[in-house]
């Protein structure tokens, strides 16, 4: 499995480059940056799973920030970091659908959590949009399921790579599905995740 690509963009030297160096350790491929500008040009250049930006930046403020490296990358997660936590601030990084705002000084730990927590979610999408590409390709049944002749090879291949991916609540809500409909559309459509 490639390593998740992580970019954290912070004008404060030190946090930066602890931050980048403990990532590394964690075995995250890193890319740090500065300026908003200097983020702007790593992400147009080359794809990353999460941005960790600083609020406060010396070009930009890190919520107009996200909002154009989302334009870029549309899947590209990110953590908000400030020095100036208000709840206004909070709430509009919600709105722009920031995994997560951190007011410094944070704890490591809890950064980490915030990160497996963002991955594990991306991983969950992914495994849903494959299971919802394939299981629209192969149905031509307009979800009469135990007519569909692929079904039960379907099932063997996908199911338990889709379970690792899935919450245990949700691979119970699977599971309780009659066999026939676990992988046709509408199944994987119903239990998606909610955006």
């Amino acid at each position: 499995m490639a390593k998740k690509r992580i970019l954290i963009v912070d004008d404060a030297e030190l946090l930066r480059e602890g931050l980048r160096e403990w990532l590394i350790a964690d075995g995250f491929d890193v890319e740090a940056a500065s300026t908003g500008k200097e983020a702007i040009d790593k992400v147009n250049s080359s794809k990353f799973d999460i941005a960790i930006l600083d609020l406060k930046l010396p070009d930009i403020d890190g919520l107009q920030l996200y909002e154009y490296i989302k334009k870029i990358d549309p899947k590209i997660a990110g953590i908000m970091i400030t020095g100036y936590p208000s709840q206004e601030t909070e709430e509009k990084a919600k709105k722009l659908g920031l995994a997560d705002f951190l007011p410094k000084p944070f704890d490591l730990d809890g950064l980490e959590k915030v990160i497996d927590h963002v991955i594990a979610e991306a991983d969950r999408n992914h495994s849903w949009e494959a299971l919802q590409l394939v299981s629209f390709r192969l149905c031509d049944r307009s979800y009469q399921c135990k007519t569909c002749p692929f079904f039960q090879s379907i099932q063997d291949r996908l199911l338990q790579q889709i379970s690792v991916a899935m919450s245990e609540s949700d691979v119970a809500k699977y599971m309780q599905l009659p066999g026939p409909e676990r992988l046709c559309r509408f199944a994987a459509a119903k239990f998606a995740p909610r955006k």
